[in-house]
């Protein structure tokens, strides 16, 4: 008697399915600008540091400056609520960027899509935020005013080198739809933007 093993042999949940697309799609596009790519391939990318590798620069600044205190009660609640938003932010950003089939890569201007919901709706940089906050999460436990610099140069560094070429790229493609966006959206918290748009042509 004959088996049929396509039928009889383990199915993947749907949701475990999505996840490991998920993953998949998320280690491509992390590591996609350091694959070579192919001569007329007309995606625009940055000649620049990716804005983890400063993250993690600014993170080794901050235990070089060294500086620690005694961890109080309240230090660890505002660390942890901290990094919990912090980690919300950037996951849960990712998330619709994938759902949405639009690029993470910071090095790969080539949006798709115009993501404006979840983390998106509060900030326009919710994965950098993400970032700066885990950033302030550390300095919280560390307990020390110097370990802030960094926190305040990654932020400056990344508002100044790496958001205007994304928000240039998102203009070219989305003209009105990202300007209106751009208008009731900050670029980090609290203000509209830190850099005003160009003049419209």
């Amino acid at each position: 008697m004959n088996v049929d093993r396509r039928r009889t042999g383990p199915r993947t949940p749907r949701a475990a399915q999505e996840l490991l697309e998920a993953v998949t799609w998320l280690v491509v596009e992390g590591t996609a600008s350091h694959v070579k790519r192919e001569q007329g391939d007309d995606v625009a990318r940055v000649g620049r540091v990716p804005p983890a590798v400063w993250g993690g620069a600014a993170f080794g600044m901050q235990i070089a400056l060294g500086g620690a205190a005694p961890l109080t009660p309240a230090r660890a609640v505002a660390a942890t609520a901290t990094a919990g938003a912090s980690g919300w932010l950037v996951v849960d950003s990712v998330r619709r960027f994938y759902r949405q089939s639009t690029t993470i890569d910071p090095l790969r201007l080539n949006p798709e899509s115009l993501v404006d919901s979840g983390p998106n709706q509060f900030t326009r940089n919710p994965m950098y935020l993400g970032i700066a906050g885990t950033l302030l999460a550390h300095s919280l436990v560390r307990g020390s005013l110097r370990s802030l610099a960094p926190v305040v140069l990654f932020v400056a560094v990344i508002d100044r080198l790496q958001v205007p070429l994304e928000e240039s790229a998102m203009r070219q493609r989305f003209g009105e739809e990202f300007e209106r966006y751009v208008h009731r959206t900050p670029r980090w918290l609290g203000v509209p933007t830190l850099r005003r748009p160009g003049p419209r042509a």
